[in-house]
């Protein structure tokens, strides 16, 4: 019975066993081998059938099953010259172009052999950049366009990659024939500025174009020109740091953290507004300065020193060899002709930072140098709330409250008068001359002091004019 037993469960471990051998799938197994990759490689790669992994870029397939895998590109990347080959032969493929993504799809079908997939030529995304300014056109049916000129490209300043050019033609015929290339994901940085400080008031952003945008912005009409509507751009504006533009040089810094596009830049020279600026002057004691009140930037203009400006004075005693003329400090040294008794300067620099960097929207004039007579009488009267104005004979010239006269050519006396007024009591009038009282007299409605100068300065003080 035992014996019976043994030879029954032998009987069944031996047909279970041939049950189960019967069962196993013996189709050969092939392999699809990919390349290492990373995040640097630029794409991914995603596998469909049934498949086992040996290691992370191996797959093992039975021979019969369907495998299929596609590559997709990573941010920033391009298939525009990829390869994907077995073993050195080129695999055909499908694509799908997504907005954020290009994918490569290769179905090998039902797996028959091993297959060794390199992949090359995956690039990282390159974009051109150009530096433009912009058209306008003239009527509806102008299609091309005409560059605006109505500037002066040498005012601008550009500097790019570490090269400073002096005018905007020059950076644009370098940036835009040096075929510049810049990767994905790179920064980008350029200077827009001023030759001269301050030349323009209003300096526009920098506008980012499609690359099929045909440069044409405006429309003039007369003397204005007009915006022909709304165009797709990305404005760059200047950075700032704390609130304040970067600037540095004259120049303010324009700059893009993550380049992903062509940069098909446009600077809008229409928007150039350039700057007023002030004159201002001290007249010098023996000159008058002649001059406009204000100036455009790089407007020419003409300052003039009128050396002589009262006739009835005799100058020939005032030395002018060494008169030195400044504007803003700085002195004048070129340029200057004299015209008569005229001293012509004809100002050519276009800014006050020209003459001096600390000063931005105005010309201060200033003289010195000038020798006068050293014999001078100086006069002046005190101020009297019941006298509306007090005038004096034409002095040598006048500064701080005093007229000044040459005692050797003033042998005629000095005339100091002012009107008389019906509304005022003028019976307890007393004029005093440095302390002592003067004789005057009443002529034509006014009263006259008359003032020999002999001494070397005179005080005139006047009281008692009472209101009525």
């Amino acid at each position: 019975m035992k014996k019976f037993t043994y030879l029954l469960i032998a009987i069944m471990v031996i047909a279970l066993a041939l049950i189960i051998s019967g069962c196993q799938d013996t189709r050969p197994i092939h392999k699809v081998e990919f390349p290492e990759i990373n995040e640097e490689s630029g794409y991914k790669i995603d596998v469909t059938g049934q498949f086992s992994n040996t290691d992370e870029f191996t797959y093992e397939i039975r021979e019969g099953e369907n495998f299929s895998f596609t590559i997709s590109t990573l941010e920033g990347y391009t298939f525009k010259n990829i390869e994907v080959k077995d073993n050195g032969k080129e695999l055909d493929y499908k694509t799908e172009h997504l907005e954020t993504e290009e994918r490569y799809i290769f179905d090998l079908g039902e797996i028959k052999k091993s297959y060794k997939i390199t992949i090359a030529g995956i690039e990282v995304k390159k974009f051109k950049v150009t530096l433009n300014t912009p058209k306008y056109v003239v009527n509806d049916s102008d299609t091309e366009g005409v560059l605006y000129t109505d500037y002066s490209a040498d005012t601008i300043k550009v500097k790019y990659n570490n090269q400073i050019f002096d005018s905007l033609t020059e950076a644009q015929n370098y940036i835009n024939n040096a075929n510049i290339e810049l990767n994905y994901g790179d920064s980008f940085e350029i200077w827009i500025g001023e030759n001269f400080a301050k030349y323009y008031s209003l300096f526009p952003d920098i506008c980012i174009a499609n690359n099929d945008f045909d440069g044409i912005l405006y429309k003039k009409e007369s003397d204005e020109y007009n915006s022909i509507g709304d165009v797709a751009f990305t404005y760059l504006t200047p950075e700032t740091t704390n609130g304040l533009y970067v600037y540095e040089n004259n120049m303010y810094k324009y700059k893009i953290d993550k380049v992903d596009k062509d940069l098909n830049l446009y600077f809008d020279t229409v928007l150039l507004q350039k700057e007023y600026y002030s004159i201002n002057y001290t007249n010098s004691k023996v000159c008058q300065i002649q001059t406009p009140p204000t100036i455009q930037a790089g407007e020419s203009w003409t300052l003039t020193i009128n050396t002589k400006h009262e006739q009835a004075v005799d100058y020939n005693d005032v030395d002018y060899t060494n008169m030195k003329v400044y504007i803003n400090g700085v002195e004048i040294t070129q340029d200057c002709y004299w015209v008569g008794d005229d001293l012509k300067y004809d100002a050519t620099r276009p800014t006050p930072s020209a003459y001096n960097e600390n000063i931005l929207t105005e010309y201060i004039i200033t003289i010195d140098g000038i020798i006068l007579p050293e014999d001078l009488t100086k006069i002046k009267a005190q101020p009297n709330e019941n006298i509306n104005y007090i005038s004096f004979s034409r002095s040598f010239y006048y500064e701080d409250d005093y007229y000044y006269y040459e005692k050797k050519k003033s042998s005629f006396p000095v005339e100091m008068s002012f009107e008389k007024d019906s509304a005022y009591d003028y019976s307890e009038m007393i004029i005093k001359v440095n302390g002592d009282t003067y004789e005057y007299r009443e002529e034509n409605n006014r009263f006259i002091v008359e003032i020999t100068p002999e001494q070397n300065e005179y005080d005139i003080e006047i009281t008692g004019i009472v209101k009525k």
